[in-house]
């Protein structure tokens, strides 16, 4: 599982923690690692753009070298 979280917004993995497979959480890369990631799980530095704002096409490119070819997108509450 893959998790965009470029507010830092997500504080505790919740249902998400109940599934054995390892999650990827990008932030930041100034953002702290978050408390609840478990040894299996990774948090790494998302593609941020001068703005602030999550640069898509280099995210999309970051997750293509790390061998992510097809995503499946679900989108939550703002």
């Amino acid at each position: 599982r893959l998790i965009i979280d470029s507010q830092c917004r997500l504080e505790c993995g919740g249902r998400l923690l109940d599934e054995p497979a390892a999650i990827w959480l990008l932030r930041p890369a100034n953002a702290p690692r978050a408390s609840w990631l478990r040894p299996q799980d990774q948090q790494l530095a998302c593609a941020m753009s001068a703005n602030g704002q999550l640069n898509l096409p280099a995210l999309l490119q970051q997750l293509g070298s790390l061998g992510l070819n097809e995503l499946w997108v679900e989108a939550g509450a703002t």
